[in-house]
């Protein structure tokens, strides 16, 4: 008898083992199944442990701990030599010295090894099926949008998202079933692929928005008022307390949300504006010059440093496709009358 003893001893002498073959529940049938799958040099081993585990159950019979390895070998010697006797009227059990209650159980434990060679061809010899569906593991994402850049990427259902710069986006790499939710902290715009079952949610800090495919602006810096804009199809807005009041948008409306006093202003809205950015092209219209250095520092990845006396009170309209820093602000410059240099990643304003 070559088999190695001390593994089916081991198998046999598991709790979990001996849980997995008379009573699996779903964790552990899950975990042994696949030990079975990933150790297939341990199969005749694991034979043999099922069928002393089972013969034992059935006959309802109970070892001392001193009397499981030698009745264990018994077992395994009478398995292996019950071929080989050709004589019906041998007696096996005066041959082996085996008693009578352990050979009723070596019988039984015979007719189980068919379930055994079952079990063999239904892990080892079909692909490996999963008894119980696994829960996904669901980890978060962050996409993000350093000043300077600006990203376009695809979401878990195929939705668009393109980030401006100094924006992120955070979303799980697999959305539910029952809804697709992200969480935005700056400027995107969303082209959402259609799904009447899973509506789409952006929240932002101070809003939410539901639709379930549409395209539309989400502009959601911090310190700074949160603009919603809408493009094609329809969005709810409304804010993140339960109490608070939603409002339905249709294309080329927006709603404009002051995080100081809550109040939501619903108004029309230019898409040549409020999309330029995603044409890579600068649109100011009427702007002060506080917004406009922020703009740039986002834009462009630079700091102002503003040197010169006194504030800038004028305001700037202009457009520009593709433009490099030093050409913007030289039609800025010209029109609001100061001075500046660049130096490295620091524009200084004199």
């Amino acid at each position: 008898m070559k088999e190695d003893y001390s593994k089916i001893f081991d198998l046999v002498n598991n709790d979990s083992f001996r849980e997995f073959v008379l009573n699996p529940g779903a964790a552990n049938r899950m975990y042994w199944e696949h030990w079975i799958k990933d150790h297939p040099d341990k199969l005749k081993e694991v034979q043999f442990a099922i069928d002393f585990i089972r013969s034992r159950h059935a006959e309802n019979i109970e070892l001392k701990s001193g009397e499981m390895h030698a009745e264990l070998e018994r077992f395994i010697a009478y398995i292996d030599e019950s071929p080989k006797s050709t004589n019906a009227n041998v007696d096996h059990t005066k041959k082996s010295g085996v008693p009578m209650r352990v050979k009723r159980a070596m019988v039984a434990a015979s007719v189980l090894l068919i379930s055994v060679l079952f079990t063999y061809l239904y892990v080892f010899k079909e692909p490996f099926r999963e008894p119980f569906p696994a829960e996904p593991v669901v980890t978060q994402v962050e996409k993000e949008s350093p000043k300077g850049l600006k990203t376009t990427f695809k979401l878990p259902d195929g939705s668009i998202a393109k980030l401006n710069a100094d924006s992120k986006l955070t979303f799980p790499n697999e959305f539910s079933s029952a809804s697709r939710e992200v969480v935005l902290e700056g400027e995107a715009f969303f082209e959402v692929r259609k799904d009447t079952l899973k509506p789409f949610i952006v929240k932002t800090n101070g809003l939410s928005m539901h639709v379930l495919g549409t395209s539309f602006n989400v502009k959601a810096y911090v310190g700074e008022a949160i603009e919603v804009a809408l493009l094609t199809g329809k969005v709810r807005v409304s804010g993140n307390s339960p109490a608070s009041e939603s409002i339905l948008l249709l294309p080329t409306e927006m709603v404009i949300y002051n995080s100081t006093d809550g109040s939501i202003e619903k108004t029309t809205f230019d898409p040549v504006e409020k999309l330029a950015w995603k044409e890579n092209t600068l649109y100011f219209n009427n702007s002060n010059f506080d917004d406009i250095i922020k703009t740039l520092e986002r834009w462009y990845g630079v700091s102002f440093d503003v040197q010169r006396p006194g504030q800038i009170q004028e305001h700037f309209t202009g457009v520009y496709k593709d433009p490099s820093l030093k050409t913007v602000l030289e039609g800025i410059s010209f029109s609001l009358d100061f001075k500046f240099e660049i130096q490295h990643k620091t524009v200084i304003i004199k």
